[in-house]
């Protein structure tokens, strides 16, 4: 595993994104994203993601399918739960795949803090809407928005008529106000703390090469842990008091997501291979089917022979 995935912790480890930069972002996507059964924000289709969805998902992307998708290639693209779970990506991991939060629409419902019926629907904006293996966000006002299908993409919509059967409050998003926070709070790390995300922070100083090399993380910020964080806090012009504060974070997410940009580009170039791979198992299968069907002849005239030999054979045993 890439030492920057184990960064995921790290950032998950703050605050949810926040219910209204959410619907902010979903809304945004209205008109200007397409639909792509798998992908999500910030995916772009291209030939060689479309191939690759066809590969993964054999079943989804028949010809006509893929035909249609293909019309979105240049677009960004998202199916119904890849609209929600890129969104959060995009906010929190600066767009990066995250496995642990890989859910279906039916798996993301399940996850939700709390759900209800369509009659007893809360005017809160940001709620995910539910049908069985479908979801959307509901945006306020009797609206929502939806990544409704191949041939409509991302679309706004009224609630009513869609056959939307529940709501539910995302375990991604906070819906609550965030109090402002304590001068406590603020200071998320500092020396002598001893928890897990102080070993997410020394992965996260790994990462960007401020880490010894040889010495194990831990869940201690002792000596070594603040001076590697004031190193860091040096190189990017923050004062180097051994404190892991908001500013430090951001920092951080910013050098993280720099590391990351490399590994896209291995991404697309994995893209490509399976794309190749897949065009030689076909040319593989080709010659098969050929080999085969020269082979029938011959499997003919190996059976003629058998039977001539057993001919032979019953007439070398009568009696003379």
């Amino acid at each position: 595993m890439p030492t920057w995935l184990k960064m995921v912790v790290l950032l998950r480890g703050r605050k949810l994104m926040k219910r209204a930069d959410f619907v902010a972002a979903i809304k945004s996507k209205v008109g200007n994203t397409g639909y792509g059964y798998g992908c999500y924000v910030p995916m772009v289709l291209t030939q060689a993601l479309l191939d690759r969805k066809a590969l993964q998902f054999p079943s989804v992307y028949t010809a006509a399918y893929k035909a249609l998708t293909a019309r979105n290639i240049g677009k960004p693209v998202a199916d119904c739960v890849g609209l929600i779970k890129g969104t959060v990506w995009v906010a929190d991991f600066g767009g990066v795949y995250q496995k642990a939060t890989d859910l279906s629409a039916n798996g993301m419902f399940a996850r939700c803090t709390e759900t209800g019926t369509m009659d007893k629907l809360p005017e809160i904006p940001g709620l995910v809407l539910h049908k069985p293996g479908h979801i959307g966000v509901y945006i306020g006002n009797g609206q929502a928005v939806e990544s409704a299908g191949v041939r409509s993409g991302v679309v706004q919509s009224a609630v009513a008529g869609r056959g939307w059967t529940g709501w539910g409050k995302c375990h991604l998003i906070t819906y609550t106000p965030i109090a402002a926070p304590t001068q406590e709070e603020d200071t998320m790390l500092k020396p002598n703390d001893n928890n897990p995300r102080v070993g997410s922070w020394q992965y996260a100083l790994e990462a960007v090469g401020f880490w010894p090399a040889g010495v194990a993380h831990n869940t201690n910020f002792g000596p070594t842990t603040t001076a590697q964080t004031n190193a860091f806090k040096a190189s990017v012009g923050l004062p180097q008091d051994g404190i892991v504060d908001e500013a430090t974070w951001a920092k951080m997410a910013d050098a993280l997501r720099a590391k990351v940009q490399p590994e896209d580009v291995d991404c697309h170039a994995a893209q490509a291979l399976v794309t190749a791979q897949a065009e030689q198992l076909k040319k593989l299968q080709t010659e098969i089917e050929a080999a085969r069907a020269e082979s029938e002849p011959l499997k003919a005239e190996l059976a003629g022979i058998k039977g001539a030999l057993r001919l032979l054979s019953a007439k070398a045993d009568e009696p003379t």
